[in-house]
C-alpha cells in the first residue's frame, strides 16, 4: 500500500492466532506490527529469528513474542510470552531494540486461540490492549521518540528462528487520523 503520514493519531487492530505445541527453545519467535520509513521500499523485509522479520528496517514496531531471546538490545525480554514496543534497525544481535515491554500477560499468546490487539497512539502517547484488557507496562507510555509528522509503510511480519510456530492473521486494520479526517487501510487474510 502507499505510505501514510501520521499527523496526530494511529490505531491498529490485529486479530491473530499463534500456536506452538513445543516448549522452550523449540518454540518460534512470534509476529510484529511494524511501521517503517519510506527510505526503504514497501516490500522491504528485515532480519529473521529474534528480528521477527522486521528488525533491519527503520522505524518502530510492536512485537507479540513467544520466545525469551538471550540476545537482545534495549530492555531485556522479561519472559517467553510478552508484548513490546520496539525501535527497528538492527542492533549488534540482529534484533530490534526493546523500548518498553509488558511485565505480564493475562493470556498465553500461543494458546491456539484468537486474540485481538489494539495499538493506539494519540499525541505520541501509546496504549496497547489485548482482548479488551490493557497490557501491563504498555498503557499511557510516552516514549522520547515522536511518530507524528513522519511517513511510514505499515505491515505485519513474523519469524520462527530455529523453532516452530503456526501464526495466522484474520484482521489487520490501520487507521490514521489526519486533522479529523480518517484514512483507513484494511487488509484481511
Amino acid at each position: 500500500s502507499a505510505a501514510q503520514t501520521i499527523t496526530r493519531s494511529l490505531r491498529v487492530t490485529v486479530k491473530f492466532t499463534m500456536y506452538s505445541p513445543l516448549s522452550g527453545t523449540s518454540r518460534g519467535d512470534g509476529i510484529m506490527f511494524a511501521m517503517h520509513t519510506t527510505g526503504q521500499p514497501a516490500s522491504a523485509l528485515g532480519n529473521g529469528f529474534g528480528g521477527l522479520g522486521a528488525a533491519a528496517l527503520t522505524g518502530y514496531g510492536v512485537e507479540f513474542d513467544i520466545y525469551n531471546d538471550v540476545y537482545y538490545c534495549g530492555a531485556p525480554e522479561v519472559n517467553d510470552n510478552h508484548i513490546a514496543i520496539d525501535k527497528l534497525g538492527s542492533c549488534i544481535f540482529g534484533t530490534p531494540t526493546t523500548l518498553f515491554a509488558s511485565t505480564s500477560l493475562a493470556v498465553n499468546l500461543d494458546d491456539g486461540q484468537s486474540h485481538t490487539a489494539v495499538i493506539t497512539v494519540l499525541d505520541n502517547v501509546w496504549n496497547i490492549t489485548l482482548d479488551g484488557r490493557p497490557v501491563s507496562g504498555l498503557t499511557a507510555v510516552r516514549p522520547t521518540f515522536n511518530i507524528t509528522g513522519s511517513t511510514y509503510y505499515f505491515g505485519m511480519y513474523g519469524s520462527t528462528g530455529g523453532g516452530w510456530l503456526n501464526a495466522a492473521l484474520s484482521r489487520f486494520d490501520v487507521e490514521i487520523d489526519t486533522l479529523g479526517t480518517a484514512t483507513t487501510t484494511t487488509t484481511t487474510t
